[in-house]
């Protein structure tokens, strides 16, 4: 998958198929995506969680906060960006660390809202 992702790939290749629980194949990858989001990435159904998963469930509906917590400043932001692989591949969201470190350097307040907060 990775070298498909990042395009490195030498010869043209082809997806294989899943064979599902039911015994049959996916066809194509669009029914392979939609099969391995289904099958590792279930939907949430709270009438039938059990306890652990509706505790899970409440635990994160909270929002964290102890009397020690502390912002984080804009140095100690910028050390962690700093530490960053750049050769690494981007994330879900396609920002590599050259334009995260961009954003920050630009934009220091709008980042810590966005990226810190939020998370």
């Amino acid at each position: 998958m990775y070298t498909l992702a990042t395009r490195k790939l030498q010869s043209k290749t082809i997806l294989s198929t899943l064979k599902t629980q039911n015994g049959t194949y996916t066809s194509d990858i669009v029914s392979t995506m939609k099969h391995t989001m289904e099958y590792f990435v279930p939907e949430g159904n709270e009438s039938s969680d059990i306890a652990h998963h509706n505790f899970i469930r409440q635990l994160t509906g909270e929002p964290l906060d102890t009397l020690d917590d502390e912002e984080f400043t804009k140095e100690e932001i910028q050390a962690v960006l700093e530490k960053f692989d750049p050769g690494k591949a981007p994330g879900e969201g396609g920002l590599n660390w050259d334009i995260l470190l961009k954003i920050f350097k630009h934009f220091p307040t709008f980042f810590t809202q966005i990226y810190i907060t939020s998370a």
